[in-house]
């Protein structure tokens, strides 16, 4: 599955939840991918992130 993501989605909610969070991507050790950052909408509190892979 290796360089298979062009864009990353995130939300970030003001609410702390307590429990045991695993990783966004899991698998074996890849080379890091630079992400730029696309857009940011904040709604009510949330804020929606939209990165898109670096160029090179």
């Amino acid at each position: 599955a290796a360089d298979r993501v062009d864009q990353l989605c995130l939300t970030v909610a003001p609410l702390l939840v307590a429990g045991t969070a695993d990783r966004i991507a899991t698998g074996p050790a890849a080379v890091p991918r630079r992400l730029s950052l696309a857009s940011i909408l904040v709604e009510d509190g949330f804020t929606f992130l939209r990165y898109r892979r670096a160029a090179g």
